[in-house]
């Protein structure tokens, strides 16, 4: 698996609190569009290949208080999503695959139903076509 991040080239799986983290922090600077999306195809295959794949151990079972992770978590995943002030129809598809994959709380839940809203009419565009 060929990562598109900041390691591009390497296998470095996002198999950590802080990884998933730091993933989410280079969708929020990257300014193109494709390689956001590059970047969020990324993150969802790596969650969901999570102790799936011999070499994709889960280790996000990291010491320290999960309540810090998870806000951590959605503090990044709110920049993400406020740094693309006209996001495209595939940016909130695979945004909202990402979310509902990740542990979001206190007010996550309004984000993932915005973002389903946004898919879904994503969804139903890409079917009129």
């Amino acid at each position: 698996m060929e990562m598109q991040g900041k390691n591009k080239g390497r296998l470095v799986p996002l198999n950590t609190w802080g990884a998933i983290t730091e993933q989410l922090r280079e969708i929020r600077e990257e300014k193109d569009s494709e390689r956001q999306i590059a970047l969020l195809t990324e993150a969802i295959v790596n969650l969901c290949l999570l102790d799936k794949e011999r070499d994709l151990p889960d280790k996000r079972d990291e010491k320290g208080n999960i309540d810090e992770f998870y806000a951590m978590l959605l503090e990044e995943a709110v920049k993400m999503l406020d740094s693309v002030p006209q996001p495209s129809t595939e940016f909130t598809y695979y945004s909202r695959e990402l979310l509902k994959k990740l542990p979001l709380r206190e007010g996550g839940t309004d984000i993932i139903g915005d973002l389903r809203s946004a898919a879904e009419q994503f969804d139903e565009s890409r079917t009129d076509d």
